[in-house]
């Protein structure tokens, strides 16, 4: 319910009157589901923050400090993504089991909802590690997942993983063609992968398996505006209108689309004065 308590917000709280409000609104990067998973995990943290050593209270330091916009120029996304990865797998793997784990987390949503539920309970059962002789509860669960994040962040990227490295130069969406999977045809049909902030619980809906991170698999396929009362509408494509990889239209849009740039189209039955006829068909 993320992006609806962001819609709903946005339209409660700003006079939403031109289009550009729209686009904008589109491209929003806000997530409310990062506040709420943040103000329930941080403090846990915070509290011990004595027995953190100087790279984990260095990326403490900038979730405290982060606005909860997943940009793909900034790096708290990432340790953010990380952080709550990583308290998933500790919390629900033990219980589930290798396989049944990979299938319940393929989707993004099912994991995402419950950890929340559980960081609101008093104390889960499902915090305890039922491998472990020991009992754990819901803060040693977070503190543990917290360490375990910076680590694995510092071992894949080193010290820049909490520091310069972005979301959007790790986190990227590949727009392949349908013979792109051909070891020869693909390098000249597929696009330069580009990298993308957001996630599935904001505006700009973009979604990745928790198995591969770093793979944008979902995204607006179009982004479409119109004002009811005039006869011109708002679009733009991740890619182009031709499916030619020969075509100028084949991947004209990228940018736009990426950029939150939008494509005006005159849907009136009677051209407009700078309308261009570039292909006539004929039965």
């Amino acid at each position: 319910n993320s992006r609806a308590e962001r819609i709903d917000k946005l339209l409660s709280e700003k006079n939403l009157t031109t289009i550009r409000d729209f686009e904008f609104m589109q491209m929003d990067n806000y997530s409310p589901y990062a506040y709420d998973f943040l103000y329930e995990t941080l403090p846990i943290i915070s509290s011990v923050k004595d027995r953190l050593n100087d790279n984990e209270k260095k990326a403490l330091n900038k979730l405290l400090k982060w606005n909860k916009i997943l940009s793909k120029d900034l790096n708290e996304p990432l340790i953010y993504n990380y952080f709550k990865r990583a308290l998933i797998e500790e919390t629900i793997k033990d219980d589930l089991g290798e396989d049944i784990y990979n299938h319940y987390t393929y989707l993004t949503n099912y994991p995402d909802r419950l950890i929340l539920q559980l960081l609101k309970s008093n104390n889960s059962w499902m915090f305890d590690n039922k491998n472990s002789t020991k009992i754990e509860n819901k803060q040693v669960i977070v503190f543990r997942a917290f360490r375990k994040a910076v680590k694995n962040l510092i071992d894949k990227y080193g010290i820049d993983g909490i520091s310069n490295l972005t979301y959007g130069e790790v986190r990227k969406l590949k727009l392949s063609h349908l013979f792109g999977d051909n070891e020869f045809i693909g390098p000249a049909v597929n696009l330069k992968p580009i990298g993308l902030g957001g996630d599935n619980t904001t505006l700009f809906n973009t979604e990745s398996r928790y198995s591969k991170p770093n793979d944008v698999l979902v995204s607006a396929s179009m982004r479409f505006i119109t004002d009811m009362n005039d006869s011109i509408v708002y679009m733009i494509l991740p890619g182009g209108t031709s499916g030619d990889p020969m075509s100028s239209n084949y991947s004209d849009q990228v940018q736009l689309w990426l950029n939150g740039g939008y494509l005006k189209i005159n849907m009136s039955k009677t051209p407009s004065q700078d309308f261009n006829l570039k292909t006539k068909m004929m039965p």
